[in-house]
């Protein structure tokens, strides 16, 4: 026998779930289809066992063992988030501090030295003349303000 389309609706509807239009409808279903009315009797039926049966008594200490899991797992949820939430920092802070050191770092060994930077590793041929020393330190200053703008 085919299922009915009201049958998925049966244990809202005994329970109470089943909102006013479809509960209409299948009110309405419920006195032309066999299948349906007996599958809500045999509902009812059982949920007149379940109130009839009595519940079993639980084992001594039972209770304390409850409670002691339920603190034991709500610490190791705590810890856990807290862990967490510092491995998630500390993840963020390197990835910052890596980017922050990026954006100093100069461009790198691609980059072409700058006229003191040759200069000032350049062997000493003799003694310099008062004039290359003061150009030396002109350039310095202007590649040195250059950068920390």
């Amino acid at each position: 026998m085919r299922k009915c389309e009201y049958e998925n609706w049966l244990m809202l509807y005994h329970d109470g779930e089943l909102d006013a239009e479809r509960r209409r409808r299948l009110e309405a279903h419920l006195p032309a289809c066999a299948r349906c009315r007996a599958q809500l009797e045999r509902l009812r039926g059982l949920s007149h066992l379940l109130a009839q049966a009595e519940a079993p008594a639980m084992p001594d200490g039972m209770m304390g063992r409850l409670h002691e899991a339920v603190a034991t797992c709500g610490e190791r949820a705590i810890i856990t988030l807290c862990r967490n939430a510092l491995l998630a920092t500390a993840a963020l802070l390197a990835l910052t501090g890596g980017l922050w050191l990026y954006g100093r770092t100069p461009a790198g060994p691609s980059s072409a030295p700058q006229a003191w930077e040759v200069a000032a590793v350049t062997p000493d041929t003799g003694t310099l003349e008062t004039d290359d020393t003061e150009q030396i330190t002109v350039w310095m200053v202007r590649e040195l303000s250059r950068e920390t703008k």
